[in-house]
């Protein structure tokens, strides 16, 4: 399946607005259409090197 992009960016207005329940959502949908997805949260500040695991998606940390 093709898509007019590689790279989607849900943003909420609160910290509950519900942006892990529609990201969730969404890499359900797209992984079962064959679509590899890559979901992550971005981290305030420094990167924590405990938290980077390139393990877990098989793909290089920035």
């Amino acid at each position: 399946m093709s898509f007019p992009f590689h790279t989607l960016m849900v943003q909420g207005t609160t910290s509950d607005a519900g942006k892990t329940t529609v990201v969730a959502a969404l890499c359900r949908l797209l992984a079962r259409q064959g679509v590899k997805v890559v979901p992550f949260a971005a981290e305030y500040g420094f990167p924590q090197p405990t938290r980077s695991n390139p393990s877990l998606s098989g793909l290089p940390t920035l």
